[in-house]
């Protein structure tokens, strides 16, 4: 089979062909980052970071490292990046004869748990609940920066995802623009919401998990073999409008997709992202799950049409096992 299939509201294309489908086991496996003599991330080597800006304890308590103290007995770390892509205070720009700005912004690691061979597929209970609630806080912190329009949360897992360490942990960029990718999505947002309409009429061969906060899709326009979106049934603009009990869910529901992801095709490099737009309650929040099992070729960088060899209707029958 092969078919050109188009996003549900964008003018983006996919081709899924299914001819050149491998099995899930015939994917390769995850390279993992090495492990240095010292993991900056693990606890004790604190100081081999820059001064936390928020510590999450055990107790509940949100501390601060300064320069001359670090906490221990943590729970999650949040850190300015060591190398990061924006700054608060950044170079004025060189002068230039096209459009240019400085690079004002904010970069920050959220290592999320002491535990350093773990993932958000093996975090317990209470750590990945705290974990949403992270997510949740930090962005709204950088949200309330002056002229921070958007936060970019995402995660790279494996070395051919962009993990240069492989102790779990997120990044956080605090931009001062809107995502090009969010501002596209919102020129087709009017009257009606189009991503609830999604959720309306997706068929059941393409749910790969459904609970009473989140549905869980194998998107028809898939731009990736096993990609999936983590959706809230309930219209919301960002992880600022969930519920206690609508993060607690969204945390479970994905660590057990990651699960799955890596019982049906084994240890492989994965890049999630969180696309929100809290200042405008019209858009509706997802997660996407992109699973690095194809590359990303002449083809799909000349036309920027992703060629898919595993269907999503196949993909989310693995997925739901």
């Amino acid at each position: 089979m092969s078919e050109l299939r188009r996003h549900y509201f964008l003018d983006e294309y996919c081709i899924i062909a299914t001819e050149r489908q491998k099995r899930p086991t015939d994917f390769k496996r995850l390279q993992h980052a090495s492990k240095p003599a010292k993991c900056p991330f693990c606890p004790g080597n604190e100081h081999m970071t820059p001064p936390a800006s928020a510590v999450y304890m055990p107790d509940g308590r949100v501390l601060q490292d300064s320069d001359g103290h670090r906490v221990r007995g943590w729970s999650i770390r949040c850190m300015p990046n060591k190398f990061p892509a924006l700054s608060p205070s950044p170079t004025p720009p060189r002068g230039s004869p096209f459009c240019v700005r400085a690079g004002y912004g904010f970069h920050e690691v959220i290592v999320e748990t002491p535990r350093h061979d773990a993932s958000p597929a093996t975090l317990d209970d209470g750590e990945v609940e705290l974990l949403m609630k992270v997510y949740a806080e930090r962005c709204a912190h950088y949200l309330s920066m002056p002229g921070i329009e958007y936060v970019s949360l995402f995660k790279n897992f494996g070395m051919e995802a962009g993990a240069s360490l492989s102790h779990t942990h997120t990044q956080l960029i605090a931009m001062p623009l809107l995502a090009p990718k969010v501002a596209g999505e919102m020129r087709v947002y009017g009257a009606g919401c189009p991503m609830c309409a999604v959720l309306d009429r997706e068929a059941d061969v393409r749910v790969v998990r459904e609970d009473e906060h989140f549905k869980v899709l194998s998107p028809y326009c898939a731009k990736v073999p096993f990609e999936m979106w983590v959706v809230p049934k309930r219209h919301a603009a960002s992880l600022q409008g969930l519920s206690h009990g609508e993060l607690v869910a969204l945390g479970r529901a994905l660590r057990h997709v990651l699960r799955r992801l890596h019982d049906v095709v084994g240890d492989v490099p994965y890049n999630y992202m969180f696309f929100q737009h809290p200042s405008d309650g019209r858009y509706h929040m997802y997660i996407r799950i992109a699973p690095k099992l194809s590359i990303t070729a002449g083809f799909e960088l000349g036309t920027d049409v992703y060629i898919n060899v595993v269907s999503p209707e196949d993909a989310a029958s693995y997925l739901r096992g």
